[in-house]
């Protein structure tokens, strides 16, 4: 069982909140890539939180996330702190991403918890297809649309004719 504190703004005291839930602080990257090679075996859907101790948002959506932690046990639920750099290339947080079959299927940047639980009912609601167990992102991490694949060969590009740059006089 994880203790957690928080800082209230009505309630000025410092006061413990006990959390209760299946939650995974991972502060590793070896613990991490452990429970993804797991959750492929399994098939399971991971959510690792990004976090950080600095962080007021962080703390405020802790208490929901071990709730959905209980409400969907299939599902693995991680915690990672950011100051731990176990992620490369996260700029804010809370930062939650989703891992189906080993790999990043989709990222959620802010505190908005009824996204969050929006994407993880999405996500189990979809049957796997038999070549992959992992659902096709909609975005890559960055947020912008995937780029369309084409089996098309790469045309080469037509000769430049000899005119004269742009900008130059003669």
């Amino acid at each position: 069982m994880a203790s957690y504190t928080t800082f209230g703004k009505i309630n000025k005291k410092k006061e413990e909140v006990k959390l209760v839930g299946n939650v995974f602080e991972v502060s590793t990257r070896d613990e991490k890539i452990e429970h993804l090679k797991k959750s492929m075996s399994t098939g399971q859907l991971v959510v690792v939180d990004i976090y950080g101790n600095w962080c007021q948002p962080c703390k405020m959506i802790t208490p929901k996330y071990y709730e959905l932690s209980l409400k969907y046990p299939m599902v693995v639920f991680l915690k990672e702190n950011v100051d731990l750099e176990i992620s490369p290339g996260v700029l804010n947080v809370p930062c939650f991403q989703f891992f189906g079959g080993g790999k990043l299927i989709e990222n959620v940047v802010g505190a908005d918890m009824a996204k969050f639980e929006g994407v993880i009912q999405k996500y189990l609601s979809m049957k796997p297809s038999t070549d992959s167990i992992a659902p096709q992102p909609t975005q890559n991490p960055m947020g912008n649309p995937p780029i369309p694949q084409s089996n098309k060969p790469i045309q080469p590009l037509p000769p430049v004719e000899n005119r004269k740059p742009f900008g130059v006089r003669r």
